[in-house]
């Protein structure tokens, strides 16, 4: 029976693991090696670590002990029944750290993991195959008589376990011995993965850099450095840049970079490197190693093979899914099969041969949630529900949920039907919209469909009301021609004065009253004007109406809350609203008054009165004067009109562009959608593809513009062509011929 089932999954595998007793820097703090192991595994087992790498300097012999702990865990009293199955089940791997001679040119240590396949039969063999086959420059073995006689050589006093620890802090190997050892001996290098960790000092934080060895020092070490990397087959690192520049994912760097330095890509893997009893299992900054694959050394070694889906530092579980969204296992219970399927949270094969139940048996799962699910055979649906268990990952059972369900030459019907092979497209991009850009470009689209609208509408609005004022203008006159001819009036009205009892400087007074009085009426009709205008303002609504219909995209939530919170807000405004233009209204009364007393007040002055005496006694000057009065007042309401036109003319400017920029925008957030959404996978690239449909434009220009003229007939033929190539400009300049009424 396969063990695992379910096939490979993400777990967590910690192997850099030191324990009590270890070769260097031993701070564990138990009383004895199996009070330590109780800790070990107690802390495993919360932390759901599912394979260690039992670790320690130039020998297995920790690890051996651990096993035999292990082997002997039916008899602790420290361990539940379920508790001594999961320990059982954890995965031990042997992890000899090994020293090397200074590999960088800054003399940092480069440190050599060997994890070895736990095989007993391979592990027998190691002793005379690895330890014995190595020594240091001084002739002195990879074992304990090698590490005694290393540490008598310096301290000849000392006893053989002084001397044994003595030689173990000062032992190095030399690389090109190891290179040679692997090389030489394949079957060894077949049952070891040999991982490369840089540290200046033993037991120091997994975090140190390795990419940089290869970007920042050039030196003579270079050639050893780079065997080195080209024997390991992974990194001892938790540094993200690490496995960048390994995997040739590194600004400046590429696959071909790092193979031709390294010999291969490399997995990064990671482990607490504990020597105590609080960094079990506890990586810097809770990186932990997760591996996807069976729980063997040959699961082990996939990550070879695929260095950068196989293992992740992360703190949390890859490719986790929700419970509802992953079948756990489905269970048949029938006369004629009685069986249990495990599925993996991931992708599942079925492989058979014809007619051997495949598509039976995706039918009778999908019916089995979902029996309203269309194409499912007769014969399925007359098994009886209750025969088919389907157990969900948050262990509900047989739940109504939403599936995917593509029967027997489903994907062929969809390849060769365009229409359906467009929505399953579609359906792909949108599941892969996590931050609802299309939902957003979407009410993009409808907000600024309003806008434009309103702004379309207010366009042609102030294009009628300039044209009206245009049309008064012209009947006014001409404003070079008026002011002439006030200047011939002035001149003749001068000229007309004969009158000896009426002074030159009376007359000049009189004038200039006059003047001043026809400015105050004049910004008295103006005072009289804006009062009706914000009388009428006063009594329209403040908001727009349909603004409150946006509140329905909002859910149960908030909904009641925002609309209390807009009606509050509405209210307030509309009274502070009226308030002010109340105010402004008595403002105006106030002046209009005041104007009335000081016209008034004018033309009781004895100057005026003299002044009017007299042209009523002079009947050509009167004459003349009265049409002065008439052109200087119509000049009055030319330059009044001038002055709106050119106004509201800026009004239309403004907004114009504005709409035309409303307009570009579509073409912005598609561009932005289609960067968004570029989906390349190996050698299969899903791209949204922005098409004009110069059709349907042509066929509604055709309803909208009349096409009597030979010029119109071609400029709506030309037209899709000639927008797609220049956007912004033929818009423009249709929507100006539109508001000139050039188009209908």
């Amino acid at each position: 029976m396969n063990k695992f089932e379910r096939g490979s999954e993400w777990r967590k595998w910690d192997l850099h693991v030191h324990t009590k007793g270890t070769n260097k820097n031993d701070n564990f703090s138990s009383s004895g090696f199996d009070s330590f192991c109780v800790t070990l595994f107690k802390k495993a087992l919360e932390k759901d670590i599912t394979a260690i790498g039992i670790t320690d300097y130039f020998g297995i012999d920790n690890y051996k002990k651990v096993k035999q702990f292990v082997s002997n865990i039916d008899s602790s009293g420290d361990f539940n029944t379920q508790e001594k199955n999961n320990i059982k089940d954890i995965v031990l791997l042997p992890n000899v750290e090994l020293r090397i001679l200074p590999a960088t040119d800054s003399g940092g240590l480069i440190n050599i993991h060997c994890i070895f396949n736990p095989d007993e039969t391979f592990l027998s063999q190691i002793e005379n195959d690895f330890f014995n086959s190595l020594e240091d420059s001084g002739g002195n073995k990879m074992n304990r008589t090698g590490f005694i006689a290393l540490g008598k050589s310096s301290d000849s006093s000392l006893d053989d376990d002084g001397a044994c620890k003595k030689g173990i802090e000062g032992f190095h190997l030399e690389p090109s011995k190891l290179i040679k050892l692997f090389k030489d001996k394949l079957s060894l290098k077949e049952n070891t993965l040999i991982a490369v960790s840089n540290s200046k000092n033993d037991g120091a934080s997994a975090l140190q850099k390795h990419y940089t060895l290869f970007e920042n020092e050039t030196g003579s070490l270079d050639s050893v450095r780079s065997n080195i990397y080209k024997l390991s087959d992974a990194i001892f690192s938790g540094n993200p840049n690490d496995r960048y520049f390994f995997l040739g994912e590194k600004n400046g760097c590429n696959e071909q970079l790092v193979t031709s330095k390294c010999g291969s890509l490399k997995p990064c893997i990671h482990g607490s490197d504990a020597h105590c009893e609080d960094k079990l299992f506890n990586p810097d900054e809770n990186r932990f190693c997760w591996i996807k694959a069976d729980l063997t050394f040959d699961g082990l070694k996939q990550i070879l093979c695929e260095p950068k889906d196989r293992v992740k530092i992360q703190a949390n579980k890859p490719e986790e899914k929700s419970g509802y969204h992953v079948i756990k296992s489905i269970e048949i219970t029938d006369e004629i099969c009685n069986q249990k399927i495990l599925l993996n949270p991931n992708l599942n094969t079925i492989i058979g041969g014809r007619s051997t139940g495949k598509s039976t048996l995706l039918q009778l799962i999908a019916h089995r949630v979902n029996p309203n699910i269309p194409d499912i055979m007769s014969f399925i649906t007359d098994i009886p529900q209750d025969s088919i268990k389907i157990i969900w990952q948050d262990n509900e059972e047989n739940k109504d949920r939403d599936i995917e369900f593509f029967p027997q030459n489903h994907m062929h019907k969809i390849a060769s039907d365009k229409e359906k092979k467009n929505k399953l497209i579609q359906d792909i991009v949108e599941e892969k919209d996590d931050e609802n850009l299309i939902k957003n470009y979407e009410k993009f689209c409808n907000n600024n469909k309003s806008t434009l609208q309103t702004n379309l509408d207010d366009l042609f609005k102030l294009q009628a009301d300039i044209d009206e004022l245009t049309e008064n203008l012209k009947e006014k006159g001409d404003e070079s021609g008026l002011k002439k001819e006030i200047e011939n009036l002035q001149s003749k009205i001068k000229n007309s004065h004969q009158d000896d009892s009426f002074s030159e400087d009376e007359l000049k007074q009189y004038e200039d009253l006059n003047q001043e009085i026809i400015k105050l009426e004049q910004k008295q009709n103006k005072l009289e004007k804006d009062k009706n205008e914000i009388t009428g303002l006063k009594e329209e609504d403040l908001f727009d109406s349909s603004y409150a219909y946006k509140f329905n995209q909002l859910s149960e939530l908030n909904s009641k809350d925002v609309q209390k919170i807009f009606e509050a807000v509405k209210q307030q405004a509309t009274k502070q609203w009226q308030d002010k233009l109340s105010v402004k209204l008595k403002e105006i009364d106030r002046l209009i008054e005041k104007s009335t007393e000081d016209i008034q007040d004018k033309k009781e002055c004895d100057v005026f009165r003299n002044g009017n005496k007299h042209l009523e006694q002079n009947k050509q000057y009167k004459e003349l004067n009265d049409r002065l009065s008439i052109e200087n007042k119509k000049l009055t309401e030319i330059i009044s009109l001038q002055s709106q036109i050119d106004k509201v003319s800026a009004q239309k400017s403004k907004l114009f562009e504005q709409t035309i920029q409303n307009h570009i925008a579509y073409v912005q957030k598609i561009d932005a959608l289609i960067q968004e959404f570029a989906l390349v996978h190996d050698d299969i690239e899903i791209r949204i593809e922005k098409i004009y449909r110069h059709d349907k434009c042509k066929e509604l220009l055709k309803d909208f513009i009349n096409l009597q003229s030979h010029d119109r007939q071609k400029f709506v033929n030309n037209w899709g062509s000639a927008y797609e190539g220049d956007i912004k400009s033929k818009c423009e300049e249709f929507l100006q011929q539109a508001l000139e009424k050039k188009l209908s």
